[in-house]
């Protein structure tokens, strides 16, 4: 016990007799030594690459008078003024996105990659884009997720863009095959899914997955339907999605066993409601689980959401009924039981009920007439027909190489 308290105090001894140690240097000196040591400074990013100046200019010039459009709808009396500001914001906030193409930032690159349709009631999309917007851009739609829900996205690519990276005119396969791994899907509020792990080609009228042998698109029953969603959105055009292993024989889904071929899209018209992402945007979302007898009854069923996701475009208290074209025709007729007056309406909402019978109609090949209507929100000329949209939830993508 004597022992250990002398060591004790010989220990303290010891220890006051060490000098303390001092540093003449400032903090600033202290601060600047180590900003400059490289081994704590921020891994740069590789510097992307973007469009060339020629085709960035020609894009800004086109998507200004994009917007212009957007603000109008298809209708030339819009309000000139504010689409001239839309247009004039949208050509700085271009020019300032050139200007940082070398930052590294998160927000730069969101901002440099994407330049958003602001005409559209969601905000970040229009919700839907018609034949005569997309002036000058090729139509790129591709099924993009959230909360387990397929949304189709309208990518429109400059075609100076395409004339860079095709030599020929690319079909959707094409399109699918060279953009989708460039598709920053958390950028835009969705959850990251593409590429598809596997291959994707075209054959005859028909698509073709490849898949690896374990894949994650079996994991429940939701999984299978948010991928087999997910296509019919991307390639919609095609008569059948085929699914098959590397040996070429149909792939094997852990749920159902084989997987079979399933039909892109049918003729009857799709039912259209409003969803609201995680992020707050609200984007047009097609609902596959109903099977409508035709068009007619894909519009009555947008006025009953089959579930809390989903959300009417279609007010309760307007009666309709919807009247299929005859002799060969396009036009299916929605005809309001009494005067129907789209001024009572918030605007935003008048636009969306307007664009999404318009899309609806359109799984179907079909325009849109309104009869018994009036006051159409601005852009909306309801005594014609609305032409067929080229696709929901439109946004304009510039894309390096």
């Amino acid at each position: 016990m004597d022992n250990e308290k002398f060591e004790d105090r010989e220990l303290e001894e010891w220890l006051k007799s060490i000098p303390k140690p001092q540093d003449p240097r400032s903090r600033e000196d202290v601060l600047a030594r180590l900003n400059k040591d490289p081994r704590l400074s921020r891994r740069k990013r590789a510097p992307r690459r973007w469009i060339p100046a020629a085709v960035a200019a020609a894009a800004i010039l086109t998507f200004g008078a994009l917007i212009a459009s957007l603000s109008g709808g298809f209708n030339e009396s819009a309000d000139k003024n504010s689409s001239g500001q839309d247009a004039a914001v949208m050509t700085r906030e271009s020019s300032e996105q050139a200007d940082r193409s070398g930052d590294s930032s998160q927000e730069s690159d969101r901002s440099d990659l994407y330049s958003s349709m602001e005409s559209g009631p969601s905000g970040s999309f229009a919700d839907a884009v018609y034949p005569d917007q997309s002036y000058g851009f090729k139509v790129f739609t591709v099924g993009l997720t959230d909360q387990a829900v397929a949304i189709p996205v309208t990518f429109l690519i400059p075609e100076e863009k395409l004339k860079e990276d095709f030599d020929g005119i690319p079909d959707q396969v094409d399109l699918y095959n060279r953009y989708a791994a460039e598709i920053d899907e958390a950028a835009l509020g969705f959850d990251e899914y593409h590429p598809i792990e596997g291959t994707v080609v075209k054959q005859g009228g028909d698509i073709v997955v490849t898949l690896p042998e374990k894949h994650p698109y079996d994991l429940s029953g939701a999984a299978v339907t948010v991928f087999t969603d997910v296509l019919k959105e991307t390639f919609p055009d095609s008569s059948r999605i085929i699914f098959e292993n590397d040996a070429g024989t149909p792939a094997q889904f852990g749920q159902i066993g084989e997987m079979e071929p399933v039909k892109s899209g049918g003729n009857n018209g799709i039912p259209y409601f409003a969803f609201e992402k995680a992020d707050g945007t609200v984007v047009m979302a097609p609902d596959y689980g109903e099977a409508p007898a035709d068009p007619a009854e894909a519009l009555r069923l947008m006025q009953n959401p089959p579930n809390d996701l989903f959300e009417p475009v279609i007010p309760e208290d307007a009666n309709f009924t919807a009247e299929l074209p005859e002799n060969g025709g396009d036009v299916l007729t929605v005809r309001f039981e009494h005067q129907y007056d789209f001024a009572q309406m918030n605007p935003e909402q008048a636009v969306r009920m307007i664009d999404g019978m318009a899309l609806s109609a359109a799984g179907a090949g079909l325009r849109i007439l309104f009869a018994n209507a009036e006051n159409g929100p601005d852009g909306y000329d309801l005594s014609a027909p609305i032409p067929i949209p080229s696709g929901p939830n439109a946004i304009v993508m510039n894309m390096g190489d």
